[in-house]
């Protein structure tokens, strides 16, 4: 019983261990992209533990992960008949998964009327949560979308978006006559998941919260 009670210790030290790395240690995402009309390029990387195991993915090349700068594996892209596969199968788990929640009753639900009614809420506690990514870069160019009243929408998030983000980070001018995408810009961010999870249980458990939930 001693030697099995010791090696239960060993791995409790080991798995512990490993949270408290996966908790203390940084992620650190960086993102490039251009978008002209149809034409996408995009580039992301991610890393963790001040880079000893990173990921860079591009939109042409796949994926490829790094170990300590090393290259241990790589993802390449999908052909397009693998793509239009994986949508079809995505459709059908959409369209199986829209079946089951029509047929399920539940007795408290949350639809759009409950959103509304707590909105400010739930926005409050968006951007308490996207402060957790501590997100810096920019973004610039200039949208417009075919239907006015889609265009005027669009205008009206990216105001209230640039408003609460630092200034010129998000310059994106609005089209109001024709249907462009032309944008441009990198963002960075860097989370400390310990900080996201102490956030997101006090938006959890706050008083606030925990009566919007309630009055669902």
């Amino acid at each position: 019983m001693g030697v099995v009670a010791d090696l239960l210790l060993v791995l409790l030290t080991v798995v512990g261990v490993l949270v408290l790395l996966v908790l203390v240690m940084p992620i650190t995402l960086r993102a490039r992209g251009v978008a002209e009309g149809t034409d996408v390029a995009l580039e992301v990387r991610g890393s963790w533990a001040f880079g000893a195991l990173s990921v860079r993915w591009r939109m042409s090349d796949g994926a490829a992960l790094h170990l300590f700068g090393l290259r241990v594996h790589r993802i390449r892209p999908d052909s397009p008949e693998e793509r239009a596969e994986k949508r079809r199968k995505r459709a059908e788990k959409k369209a199986r998964k829209a079946e089951r929640a029509r047929l399920k009753k539940k007795k408290k639900k949350r639809g759009p009327g409950w959103t509304w009614r707590h909105r400010r809420t739930l926005w409050r506690a968006v951007l308490r949560v996207v402060r957790t990514l501590h997100i810096d870069g920019r973004v610039a160019g200039v949208v417009g979308m075919a239907d006015p009243d889609h265009t005027a929408w669009l205008g009206v998030a990216l105001d209230e978006l640039a408003a609460r983000l630092p200034d010129g980070a998000l310059a994106v001018e609005v089209d109001y006559m024709d249907e462009v995408l032309a944008v441009g810009g990198h963002l960075q961010s860097r989370v400390w998941p310990i900080e996201v999870l102490v956030v997101l249980t006090a938006v959890r458990f706050g008083g606030e919260m925990r009566r919007a939930l309630r009055a669902a």
